[in-house]
C-alpha cells in the first residue's frame, strides 16, 4: 500500500521517492507526533536526486505526484508527514514551498537532529 515513485532521465533512474502508507506505530517519527488515527497518515520517507539533476524541482514533482495518487487510492488520508535534518536546506524548501509546516525540531533515528514537518491534504 505503499508508493515507489522514480525519476528517469531516458534509461537511468535520476530521483526516486518512497511514501510509506502504513507505518508502524512503533515508528519514532509517530511516536514524537503522538497521534494515533494512523489510517490518516502517510509518511514521504525516503527521497533523493542524483546531484547533476538537483535544482529541476524534481523533490517538489515527486511529492506532489505521491500526495494526488495517494489521496486517490485511499479517501481516508489527511495529512502527510515527514523529517528532515536541519542542515538539508534544499529538501527542507522543497517541503516548505508545497504548504509543509515544522511542528517540531527533534532527535530521530540515533539521536540525529530533524524538524518533524506536516501538511494536510
Amino acid at each position: 500500500d505503499g508508493l515507489l515513485l522514480k525519476c528517469m532521465d531516458e534509461d537511468t533512474i535520476i530521483g526516486f521517492a518512497i511514501i510509506k502508507r502504513h507505518i508502524k506505530p512503533s515508528s519514532e517519527l509517530l511516536k514524537k507526533l503522538d497521534y494515533e488515527n494512523m489510517e490518516e497518515l502517510i509518511e514521504m520517507s525516503n527521497m533523493g536526486v542524483l546531484p547533476k539533476y538537483r535544482g529541476m524541482h524534481l523533490q517538489q514533482k515527486m511529492i506532489q505526484e505521491a500526495h494526488i495518487f495517494m489521496k486517490q487510492k485511499f479517501n481516508k488520508i489527511k495529512y502527510s508527514i515527514a523529517s528532515v535534518h536541519p542542515e538539508n536546506k534544499a529538501s527542507l524548501k522543497s517541503f516548505l514551498n508545497l504548504g509543509y509546516k515544522i511542528v517540531e525540531k527533534t532527535k530521530l533515528y540515533g539521536e540525529k537532529d530533524r524538524y518533524i514537518i506536516i501538511k494536510s491534504l
